[in-house]
């Protein structure tokens, strides 16, 4: 029997790369997002992946490194600086996505953890491949990728605080009803 595609991927997916050859960011990011698809659809640097989370991780890194273009920074030359704008960037989005559909804005969601987790995988790949530009700002964060890099699952320094909550990390005990209710 054959499968059928009901999300039709391949087409998903390859709309992803049309928007990123359209897309207004520097060529040498786009560059680097096309490798990074490509290694991680073989396994190669990073962990194999389905062309439907190609599409997702593509269609994130896409917004993001928008996002950073607005203020022209890019992926190489992530700073502290430049992360905290982009975390900022990327909680104010889902801010008002939240609040327009009537939910909690301040409960951290799914967008936001797809998100942040499309960063870290990219940023990984980005420097065990590419290590960090000769000219790049924070030469103690370079010296210190040099040695966490070699270990493995060990995020880029200027990763190193930013945190990922899943949304059901974030329930509060309040949020929780006592035994026995049934919501009516």
């Amino acid at each position: 029997m054959a499968l059928i595609d009901l999300y039709d991927t391949d087409k998903r997916f390859r709309r992803q790369l049309d928007l990123l050859e359209q897309s207004n960011i520097p060529e040498r990011t786009k560059e680097l997002l096309r490798e990074f698809i490509e290694d991680a659809l073989h396994g190669y640097g990073t962990e194999k992946i389905s062309r439907g989370r190609a599409y997702k991780l593509l269609s994130h890194l896409r917004h993001m490194a928008e996002m950073l273009h607005e203020k022209e920074y890019d992926f190489e030359y992530l700073t502290k600086k430049e992360l905290k704008y982009l975390l900022r960037r990327i909680d104010d989005h889902f801010y008002k996505i939240k609040k327009k559909k009537g939910r909690d804005p301040d409960k951290p969601g799914w967008g936001e953890h797809d998100y942040r987790r499309a960063l870290l995988k990219f940023m990984k790949w980005l420097r065990n491949e590419h290590g960090y530009p000769e000219d790049y700002p924070d030469k103690e964060i370079v010296e210190a990728g040099k040695i966490l890099l070699r270990m493995k699952d060990a995020r880029p320094p200027e990763l190193a605080k930013m945190r990922i909550v899943k949304p059901e990390d974030s329930v509060k005990p309040e949020d929780i009803p006592p035994a026995g209710y049934s919501g009516l």
